[in-house]
């Protein structure tokens, strides 16, 4: 996998990174990290290799539960960080349909170092703020605690109730646990930070 030649490692990253930021800091709230040409593995959404080239670098490294060695190529090319298992990575790429095995793994962080818990990236195929802009399956997620006023609903297709399971069950015991970003097919991104607490309903 050749280096992506579109993306500008410092005006797109820091772009979509304050994205990323402010996603974490209104749980519930959709943005959309576009107006980049990349061209990830089939396997990854292009959100998600979005959030890769912005977020990893030399010193950290990444697991991909599907397609590893294409993904693992593409962010070691782009990046320059290095693939790991689920228990040691510093970053998860995850599918939304995946058995929860991988996320199971990450790293809580410890509570003299609840930083270095992992950070999780998981692909859906769609996310709507309306339950109307999906047809199929879906899921009703409703949010709430730190940054979000009462609650948020937000629909999501493509995603597995025993992945929010463990993530939820990974939250439990804050400050301990995972921060984790959904991306879909159409580049927007929903932030589920450890401390805020979700209820799902499949619809």
């Amino acid at each position: 996998m050749t280096r992506e030649t579109s993306y500008d490692e410092i005006f797109d990253a820091q772009a979509h990174f304050r994205l990323i930021m402010d996603s974490m800091a209104r749980p519930g709230k959709l943005n959309v990290l576009n107006g980049v040409s990349v061209q990830p593995p089939g396997s990854l959404n292009r959100a998600s290799a979005l959030i890769g080239l912005a977020l990893l670098n030399a010193d950290v490294s990444f697991f991909a539960a599907q397609n590893a060695d294409a993904i693992g190529t593409y962010f070691t090319a782009n990046t320059a960080s290095r693939p790991a298992p689920a228990a040691e990575a510093d970053f998860l790429f995850l599918q939304g349909l995946d058995h929860p095995q991988g996320l199971e793994q990450a790293k809580s962080g410890t509570l003299t170092y609840p930083d270095t818990s992992a950070f999780i990236v998981i692909d859906v195929a769609h996310l709507s703020l309306t339950r109307d802009q999906i047809t199929g399956p879906m899921l009703q997620l409703q949010l709430s605690g730190p940054g979000v006023d009462g609650q948020q609903t937000v629909f999501v297709a493509g995603l597995n109730d025993a992945l929010l399971t463990t993530l939820r069950e990974k939250n439990v015991e804050y400050p301990l646990g995972v921060d984790s970003i959904l991306t879909d097919q159409n580049d927007r991104i929903l932030c589920i930070p450890r401390s805020n607490r979700f209820v799902v309903g499949g619809l």
